[in-house]
């Protein structure tokens, strides 16, 4: 850490007799993690952090392997308690979007020892981008937070329904969703977040294949959460 010497204090001027000195060292505003006292090596003004296969969740909120778009993702998140880590320092599990390298640096909040905190944020309209993993070996499915929380706390989606920005985040979990069940009768193209007529026909089937259960075709209440989570969510493991 550098220094500045500020001028001597005399003890003269004190009144005390002879030319006693002294000097106060003062740290320079250098920018460097080490003023501040964290790890900080790529100079983001947050902790580098690895984590270990502790079996806690993540909200990773920006990812790259430059500064660029870490940096953008630690001003998006100020004040949230965001850190940084090594993807290869740290657990082996899914970093980054599904089926593609880990990147080199991951920002995130966290870790959580529950999923159903990091999923409540990410299925806000601020966390849209974001999304949840788990710090476990091997790992290489995201957390679908729809099957982390009750379905109590799911909206209702209507077929045309006028959807604000907290729907279009559940619209288009549920999408991606069917589209992880079976992406021939649901292709990733129709990941849209507008619950449209092929989301509510799709939806419909799912509906008609669960007899016995009172719903409204194509309109996705609590029991129809209930019956997609419960058939779609066993395909994952996260």
């Amino acid at each position: 850490m550098r220094a500045r010497v500020l001028a001597p204090l005399v003890a003269a001027v004190l009144g005390l007799a002879g030319g006693v000195a002294a000097a106060l060292a003062v740290p320079a505003d250098d920018g460097d993690g080490a003023a501040s006292g964290i790890d900080d090596p790529l100079h983001l003004g947050v902790p580098l952090v690895n984590q270990d296969c502790t079996g806690d969740a993540l909200l990773v909120v920006g990812y790259g392997d430059s500064v660029a778009p870490l940096g953008t993702a630690v001003a998006d998140n100020a004040g949230e308690g965001a850190r940084y880590l090594r993807s290869d320092q740290s657990c082996p599990t899914a970093l980054g979007p599904e089926s593609k390298p880990a990147p080199t640096y991951v920002v995130y909040l966290g870790p959580f020892d529950t999923l159903q905190e990091p999923c409540r944020a990410a299925l806000t309209p601020q966390h849209r981008a974001d999304f949840v993993t788990v710090l476990r070996s091997g790992n290489q499915t995201l957390v679908k937070c729809p099957c982390a929380l009750p379905t109590s706390e799911a909206p209702e989606l209507r077929p045309d329904m006028d959807a604000d920005a907290h729907d279009v985040v559940w619209i288009r979990s549920l999408q991606s969703m069917l589209n992880d069940y079976d992406p021939k009768r649901f292709p990733k193209a129709r990941i849209t977040g507008v619950y449209d007529g092929p989301t509510a026909a799709r939806v419909t089937e799912i509906q008609a294949e669960a007899p016995g259960r009172l719903t409204t075709p194509g309109v996705v209440d609590d029991t129809t959460w209930q019956i997609i989570t419960d058939r779609i969510c066993r395909i994952y493991d996260f």
